[in-house]
């Protein structure tokens, strides 16, 4: 039984991929063999790292997936907040939820071709024992946040730039 679920998922994604559904990915034949590259992120919140974080997870997933081209993604990144999510008895937090709030610009030539306001993403944490333990964490929250972010992004652009190709025909 678990067989044969497994041959017809095999041979649906075959299907699929034969048919050419029509969704690229960064890097792939957008514009022309044109891709995506890492522009500037220009950070507006409050939590240091974090800029930085999401500007070196653009750099590399536009890399994984295929290289730099001539479409610049530009990012304004409004806030990073961090709130207590789950709380033991006594009021102590126990784990806690990320939030990154983002805009991003698509430019080619130096010309706004798209833009796209409030891209979320979301990232839990558990507390730590102590404070350098939930900073620890935190940190590494904060890394994930920022590929997270940075996924979500490439894949709206993405996206928009085949809308865009779609509306040229």
């Amino acid at each position: 039984m678990i067989r044969s679920r497994l041959l017809v998922a095999a041979l649906f994604l075959s299907l699929m991929t034969l048919a050419g559904c029509g969704y690229h990915l960064v890097g792939s034949e957008l514009s022309g063999g044109r891709g995506f590259a890492a522009g500037p992120v220009d950070d507006l919140s409050r939590e240091p790292l974090f800029g930085p974080y999401l500007r070196a997870a653009m750099a590399s997933r536009i890399v994984e997936r295929g290289g730099a081209g001539e479409i610049t993604i530009s990012v304004l990144l409004h806030r990073v907040d961090e709130r207590a999510r789950a709380f033991v008895v006594g009021d102590i937090p126990r784990e806690y939820l990320l939030t990154a709030t983002a805009d991003y610009t698509l430019i080619r030539g130096g010309e706004t071709i798209f833009k796209e306001t409030g891209v979320t993403a979301e990232q839990e944490f558990a507390a730590g024992l102590d404070i350098n333990a939930t900073r620890s964490f935190k940190e590494a929250g904060l890394r994930t946040l920022a590929k997270t972010l940075a996924d979500k992004i490439l894949v709206r652009a993405t996206l928009a730039m085949s809308r865009e190709e779609r509306a040229k025909r």
